[in-house]
């Protein structure tokens, strides 16, 4: 408040300025609204700003079922449990962004469920009973067959193990890291080399109990 040589008061002048032209100020914070909306469009986030800004409302299971893309991904995810999201995008048609934001909202919903496993993520309908980690890294033929080297020759170094796997050594490194996050393997450094060997956890219940991946 700003005081006069009389002694009266006065409004300062920013609260002047709101009293005087609210709706200018009104006018004003829906335009920066629409240009943060329309930069998030432009960079493919506008369905997670309208989420964190409440602008989506919970949905109804009818209303989920009404879009052909979510309806589409929950079919997928229904008849492939265990699916994984780039497996999801790839079958869907969607850019990333998109088929993730649909992803989210099916499960902010109830409809499915994912599971982490090392970078990995993986889908199931929720009444479908989830896998351990172990289980679900063990799905991929290449990760059993990593496992199963592993076993057989403890302390096996990853530059050996990529040229008997017969993949790269990007795709080697990315299934060791998976077996490593779900406890599959363990890796322990000597020198310069990364030696694996098999979990001291007993993996034969989880091998034993898994299913082979679905096909697309």
């Amino acid at each position: 408040m700003d005081c006069n040589c009389d002694g009266t008061t006065q409004a300062a002048p920013l609260q002047q300025l709101i009293a005087q032209h609210p709706a200018a100020l009104g006018v004003a914070g829906l335009g920066a609204l629409l240009v943060l909306v329309g930069l998030a469009w432009r960079l493919r986030l506008a369905p997670r700003v309208l989420v964190a800004l409440g602008l989506y409302s919970r949905l109804t299971k009818e209303k989920l079922g009404e879009n052909r893309h979510r309806r589409a991904l929950a079919d997928i995810i229904s008849n492939g449990p265990g699916v994984e999201t780039a497996d999801l995008i790839k079958r869907i048609g969607l850019d990333g962004g998109t088929a993730e934001y649909h992803l989210q909202v099916l499960e902010r919903e109830g409809v499915v469920k994912s599971l982490h496993v090392g970078r990995t993520r993986t889908w199931y309908s929720a009444g479908t009973p989830a896998p351990t980690p172990a289980q679900q890294a063990l799905r991929d033929p290449t990760r059993a067959l990593i496992l199963d080297i592993v076993t057989r020759e403890p302390g096996i170094t990853m530059t050996r193990l990529a040229r008997m796997t017969g993949k790269s050594k990007a795709a080697t490194h990315a299934h060791i890291h998976t077996l490593l996050g779900a406890r599959v393997l363990e890796a322990r450094r000597e020198g310069i080399r990364r030696r694996l060997r098999a979990s001291s956890e007993d993996p034969s219940e989880a091998r034993s109990s898994i299913q082979p991946a679905a096909s697309p």
